[in-house]
């Protein structure tokens, strides 16, 4: 059993942008860029791609990192993480996004370092939202705590939004 271990999801039906861990920048997959970053807080040993593709798959696997094949009726991330969690056990499972080719590595030691020590509630990172054009994005994730700091809500839409966007919301 571990004790920690970073999991990355990723797929390739992305509607947003389809095949977007295989985008190479500065002719690196961002797949692979993503797992480096990883690699600079951890040990490689830990970390584990899960993913639906044969190419995701091949394509890690040649660079050195653990990965592992989920079904393909996996909706989520966190489906592909759940699967993953039956096969390996850990204290704990972290999340990073296979689109987060710059994360830094300092965040990851940080957020391990926090989930060990509130490891019987779920654990979210995030960082605030510093522009009007985040707040529309639907690329990025918004989330509403309560007072004590737990999470209520996450969405891609502007919080608060109307379901069909039919009302203007000025924000």
């Amino acid at each position: 059993m571990f004790n920690h271990v970073i999991v990355i999801p990723a797929r390739l039906s992305s509607k947003r942008l389809p095949n977007k861990p295989l985008l190479k920048i500065d002719d690196i997959p961002m797949i692979i860029r993503t797992c480096r970053q990883c690699n600079k807080a951890v040990h490689k040993s830990i970390i584990f791609v899960v993913t639906d593709s044969t190419k995701i798959y091949t394509l890690v696997k040649k660079n050195g990192f653990n990965v592992m094949m989920t079904s393909k009726k996996c909706k989520t991330g966190t489906d592909r993480i759940a699967e993953f969690a039956k096969k390996v056990k850990s204290h704990l499972y972290i999340n990073i996004q296979g689109d987060e080719p710059i994360i830094d590595p300092k965040d990851i030691k940080n957020f391990i370092n926090f989930a060990k020590k509130n490891k019987d509630s779920p654990t979210i990172g995030y960082s605030k939202i510093k522009n009007q054009s985040e707040i529309k994005s639907i690329t990025i994730p918004k989330i509403v705590k309560d007072e004590k700091n737990s999470l209520i809500y996450i969405s891609r839409s502007p919080i608060p939004a109307h379901k069909n966007n039919k009302k203007n919301i000025n924000y």
